[in-house]
């Protein structure tokens, strides 16, 4: 569930707050947050009522097939286009890490590999992967916390940092929206669990941990690097072994998340070529 949610849009966060101010980024970041809170509540609510798994059905029984539709359209876009974003995140990665080669044969490296192990349709099948990249994720996060508590205490200058951009703020608004990229996940991975009766509770916890991650993250990142934060904060790090480590790891960590973030296009994918797949398929 944490993986779901915590991928490459951390890293994006201070790229957010130097566009959007960090006091508007802030509480447009726990509005968000609360709202989509709210929504999830809601969509457990209308699981417990219709009995239906996937969204696409919990719509078909609220709206009619437009609704349905619409649901399927907006999973196979948000999910494709995350999957996207992931591969040239991690194309850009490996350029930094000084592979001098095209960002489309990266791209196309990273299919061979991923191709195959999309066509997985259980969740359960990738807890080992989703494992070692959360593993992954904690370890650089908490060395780019490092680094960005250690050029914060250098040359850090939070009195100077703009409460507000009138001129970015619409960039802000996109990298927030667009980072709590699990909600797509929420009924699979419930409908996964032995004991989806407690998903609630945990969802909350580990949601209210990622969004103060993003937080923390974005504060700090800013400001360390103030106005030269880049859009991708690895890319502010000191060159170095450090550096390098958290971005060939992140590369990892996203790679292996792909699988599990495309699962709900697939499945859109699939019904629409195929008719209704038999769960578990």
């Amino acid at each position: 569930l944490s993986k779901s949610f915590v991928g490459s849009g951390v890293t994006f966060m201070p790229g957010a707050f130097r566009a959007g101010g960090w006091l508007f980024s802030l509480v447009f970041l726990l509005l968000c947050g609360l709202g989509y809170v709210a929504s999830v509540r809601r969509l457990l609510d209308c699981r417990e009522q219709t009995g239906l798994p996937s969204l696409a059905e919990v719509a078909f029984a609220a709206t009619g097939w437009t609704g349905s539709l619409a649901v399927q359209v907006s999973l196979a876009l948000c999910q494709s286009g995350t999957c996207i974003a992931y591969l040239v995140f991690v194309a850009r990665m490996l350029r930094a890490l000084g592979l001098n080669v095209s960002q489309p044969v990266l791209v196309a490296a990273q299919l061979v590999v991923l191709i195959p192990l999309s066509l997985i349709r259980r969740v359960d099948k990738l807890r080992l992967p989703n494992l070692v990249a959360n593993a992954l994720i904690v370890t650089s996060l908490s060395i780019v916390i490092i680094f960005t508590c250690q050029e914060l205490r250098i040359s850090g200058d939070f009195s100077a940092l703009p409460t507000f951009e009138p001129s970015t703020y619409g960039m802000c608004l996109g990298i927030v929206v667009g980072a709590f990229e699990g909600v797509p996940m929420i009924l699979p991975i419930r409908e996964s669990m032995r004991q989806p009766q407690c998903f609630w509770p945990l969802f909350l916890r580990i949601f209210a941990g990622v969004v103060v991650c993003f937080a923390a993250f974005g504060l700090l990142g800013f400001a360390a690097y103030g106005e030269s934060t880049s859009a991708v904060i690895l890319e502010d790090l000191p060159s170095g072994r450090g550096a390098s480590f958290v971005q060939a790891a992140y590369v990892a960590a996203l790679v292996s998340s792909v699988p599990l973030q495309f699962l709900p296009a697939a499945r859109v994918a699939e019904l629409w070529v195929f008719g209704e797949v038999p769960p578990g398929t």
